[in-house]
């Protein structure tokens, strides 16, 4: 996590859409920008265990990203939990307009892992943004700044 805060940096905890992350150095497309890291789950009834516990207990919502099957094991990561190990990734802001990032899923010792990755060259001070994709209906009625 140290390199990465050499790299990136929090800001905004003043705005309305909250914090997010600025690179710190110009970054070549392509380059790896960060891991989305917290819990690895693979059960489907544990991932909607902590849905309604959040649901009914986090103010942010959940950071739950879906990282599909591999192995035929279903996987997610669960970066809900604000934790130091998790680092920055769940903290990235979403638009499908200005998105400059973007996922991939990373096997490292046959466990996946989610990386961010430069879209395009990145400027000092720009902040990153990758499409959450989900252009649901019941998406958009909750969230309706996914359309951003």
């Amino acid at each position: 996590m140290d390199k990465q805060k050499e790299r990136l940096s929090i800001f905004g905890a003043d705005r309305l859409e909250g914090r997010g992350i600025k690179v710190q150095a110009p970054i070549k497309q392509g380059h790896f920008i960060c891991e989305y890291a917290g819990d690895l789950l693979t059960s489907e009834a544990e991932v909607e265990r902590r849905r309604a516990q959040y649901g009914n207990t986090v103010t942010t919502g959940s950071y739950i990203f879906e990282l599909g099957c591999i192995s035929k094991i279903d996987y997610w990561v669960d970066a809900t939990p604000e934790k130091e190990d998790f680092g920055m990734g769940r903290l990235i802001n979403h638009s499908c307009k200005k998105d400059n990032i973007f996922p991939r899923k990373v096997i490292v010792d046959k466990i996946p892992r989610l990386c961010f990755f430069a879209g395009r060259d990145l400027n000092t001070d720009e902040e990153l943004f990758y499409d959450y994709g989900d252009k649901s209906e019941q998406g958009i009625a909750e969230c309706p700044w996914l359309l951003l």
